[in-house]
């Protein structure tokens, strides 16, 4: 992960931030969302991530999408230990985000 700044003194000033390009837990991306991410996206909108490329955005949509699925079940009040415990289970046995949106 690696965070980069532009000059704060600039007009429209926007933090970047590289998405991981490789999660090894449903938990480690639910800490970069909760610590990095989820802050980004509620002050700039996708503004943070307009250098990402048509593939890295499209990578990020679907982490965003799994993320959002999480806070949903959340909602509906599943404790999120053990939301994440589940589709733990799905993402060792998968290891593909895709079979995550399902």
């Amino acid at each position: 992960m690696n965070v980069e700044s532009a000059d704060p003194n600039e007009a429209g000033h926007v933090s970047l931030y590289e998405l991981a390009r490789q999660h090894h837990s449903i938990k480690d991306m639910w800490t970069e969302w909760m610590d990095k991410i989820k802050p980004l996206e509620c002050m700039h909108g996708n503004k943070w991530r307009q250098n990402y490329s048509s593939a890295r955005q499209k990578y990020f949509l679907r982490y965003k999408y799994i993320m959002k699925r999480i806070e949903q079940k959340h909602e509906e009040g599943t404790l999120i230990k053990n939301v994440l415990e589940e589709l733990e289970m799905l993402f060792q046995m998968k290891k593909s985000m895709t079979a995550l949106e399902k």
